[in-house]
């Protein structure tokens, strides 16, 4: 572990690059994952007044 070197300029910018291409990966996933949560929890959540156990 103490053979660390400093990042290069080139690692610094790719850094910065995979970290905005994370969060856009991780942000569609999320939208996705909602979606389906929505549809699994099913068409008591879009009519009525329904508390679902998990939320308690």
């Amino acid at each position: 572990m103490g053979n660390e070197q400093p990042a290069t300029n080139k690692g610094q910018i790719l850094f910065r690059v995979y970290v905005a291409i994370m969060k856009k990966a991780t942000a569609e996933q999320a939208i996705q994952f909602k979606h389906e949560a929505i549809e699994m929890h099913g068409g008591n959540g879009y009519i009525e007044d329904f508390v679902p156990a998990f939320a308690s």
